[in-house]
């Protein structure tokens, strides 16, 4: 937005009248509009006198209880008065402006001659009115000066650096924010005066999670979800969205393992009591779209148990997470495209992922939940119902988390960590450096890049079969012939089955070999002589610390010769190799 425009809009939302005055001004515009409605409507005039008439009156209400704005794609905009929300200015009858337009009117807009009138109406938005832009869940300037983050009920929480979190109507400060559906609960932080109680209560909430011990450890993961939480909080540090995958535990079942209750514990947090997951549907046309929609309406989106092969989500999710905009046409116009944003952050669970496409993975969070004993299992209710109750106390632990990182972002330079999620990577070290825990956050950033990897070949049989192998030691340099014949003899033994013969394994091996190479530590070396393929696989450090050599639990300090993640490791985990696949 120019300066100038914002200069505009902020002077048109200064010093607006409180809410009690605009329910007066909106109910005194509302009263004049009914009656010059019912007078127009019985006056006799014809076409067009009569509709110009309309389109007039009706204009001039909506203009005295809000104004008019559209968005740089074009989209039409009523921002009302009486309770700081954004309207899509549309002519049906059943949107939320023709609802408005039917209550000021007090006639039904599904009426032929206000229908007319609200299509010209929106014509003349989407030509003549200010362009504005609508932040989604929050808004910062380029240097994250100021934040401002999305109450969802007409009205923002705002603070400058070295500040206090203030609320403000929706509209202030040249801010406007998107409004969502009803069903979104607006929430209210609900400070306790004690920053470390604040804090204490988001640590509650990143407790609830049945996470396991893998790859990623406990602490791993619980890291990344408080970054998770965070993140959306600044849009100009993270330009990609990392989607979140919860599966269940490697090595054990795969089902009632909480992973869809966690993701209802998350949702609970963003949308309120209300939360339910989306259902998915396969259609490649009708289950895109409907999946774009949801994510440009709804803060928080979960598919729950997509366990079937979906042709098109694949590269939905690359798209989605690499911050690629769905486009739709623009209104009365047949050529002209228009980019919309996805506003919501996505989840999926799944038992048996059909979505792990090696650079999908690349940019998904897998995390990774154990089964539930008997006396762990809990009923929704016991779940949902406290996380409902103190939803306003994590949100002020969240936004204390927020000024801490805002405060100390001038002065942070985060170190380059390997991985497609680098926005995601870089801005999850700055919280962790806020909270103290920016070591820590380097040596899970190299569990990551191993957990995706896992994640990546988690189902393909070849990886499970070469898991068994290199298990036993080294695989010595050998015709592929014969390293095939240990393949089929190892996938029988364990129930897999193997490549069919010796060529299609070879051909799996490239395919999967930084894959593999990265999952189980090891080098896969491949040359021809004489006409002949050979292989050689080599174990690399981590395994000589599995079996005992040091009580260390992960390797990638080891390969990066970086002795103070070795000590880091000590301290943080103690859990089973990630690269160990038992």
């Amino acid at each position: 937005m120019s300066k100038t425009k914002k200069d505009r809009l902020k002077q048109s939302t200064r010093g607006r009248r409180p809410l009690v005055g605009s329910h007066s001004e909106e109910d005194r515009a509302a009263l004049t509009l009914k009656q010059e409605v019912r007078a127009i409507l019985t006056s006799g005039l014809r076409f067009p006198e009569n509709e110009d008439a309309l389109a007039v009156a009706i204009r001039k209400a909506l203009n005295h209880i809000g104004q008019f704005y559209r968005t740089e794609n074009g989209m039409p905009l009523f921002f009302r008065n009486r309770n700081h929300r954004l309207y899509d200015v549309l002519g049906r009858a059943d949107s939320e402006f023709g609802r408005l337009v039917t209550y000021l009117c007090d006639v039904s807009s599904r009426m032929v001659k206000i229908t007319r009138c609200l299509d010209r109406i929106q014509a003349e938005v989407c030509q003549m009115a200010d362009t504005v832009t609508v932040h989604a869940l929050a808004y910062n300037s380029d240097d994250g000066r100021i934040i401002a983050v999305n109450d969802f009920g007409g009205g923002m929480w705002y603070r400058e650096r070295g500040g206090q979190w203030a609320w403000k109507p929706n509209g202030s400060e040249g801010i406007l924010f998107w409004a969502p559906p009803d069903f979104v609960e607006p929430w209210k932080p609900q400070f306790s005066g004690n920053s470390e109680a604040d804090e204490a209560a988001l640590e509650w909430f990143l407790d609830l999670p049945h996470f396991d011990e893998n790859t990623l450890t406990e602490k791993d993961q619980r890291m990344l979800l408080r970054a998770t939480l965070i993140a959306p909080l600044f849009p100009c540090r993270n330009r990609t969205k990392p989607v979140a995958v919860h599966l269940g535990s490697r090595q054990q079942r795969q089902y009632d393992t909480g992973k869809t209750m966690a993701a209802k514990i998350i949702g609970t947090l963003w949308v309120g009591r209300k939360f339910e997951p989306v259902p998915v549907k396969r259609s490649s046309e009708r289950g895109e779209e409907e999946l774009q929609l949801t994510l440009m309406n709804q803060p928080y989106v979960l598919l729950d148990n997509v366990d079937t092969a979906i042709p098109w989500l694949n590269d939905f999710l690359c798209t989605y997470a690499t911050g690629a905009r769905p486009t739709r046409r623009k209104h009365y116009e047949n050529t002209t495209l228009v980019y919309y944003e996805y506003r919501g952050r996505l989840c999926l669970t799944s038992r048996d992922p059909k979505f792990n496409r090696e650079d999908v993975a690349s940019r998904t969070i897998p995390f990774r939940f154990k089964p539930l004993s008997p006396e762990e299992r809990k009923t929704e209710w016991e779940l949902l119902n406290p996380v409902a109750e103190k939803r306003n106390q994590i949100w002020a632990g969240i936004l204390t988390i927020a000024a801490k990182v805002q405060d100390a972002l001038p002065h942070l330079a985060p170190p380059a960590l390997r991985g497609r999620l680098a926005d995601f990577l870089a801005f999850g070290w700055c919280v962790g450096a806020a909270c103290k825990e920016e070591t820590q956050w380097e040596g899970m950033a190299d569990r990551l890049a191993l957990a995706q990897a896992g994640f990546a070949v988690d189902e393909a049989p070849i990886f499970s079969i070469l898991t068994s192998i290199v298990r036993r030691g080294d695989v010595d340099e050998q015709p592929t012939s014969e390293f095939w014949k240990a393949i089929k003899t190892t996938g029988e033994a364990i129930n897999v089955e193997p490549p069919r013969d010796a060529a299609s394994c070879t051909k799996q091996v490239r395919e999967l070999r930084e894959l593999i190479q990265l999952s189980l530590d090891v080098t896969i070396t491949m040359r021809t002589l004489h006409g002949q393929t050979l292989i050689q696989i080599t174990r690399g450090p981590s395994w000589a610390l599995q079996e005992g050599v040091s009580e260390v639990t992960e390797s990638e300090a080891f390969l990066e010769g970086d002795e103070k993640l070795v000590e880091s490791n000590k301290e943080s985990t103690q859990s089973p190799s990630p690269r160990s696949p038992s």
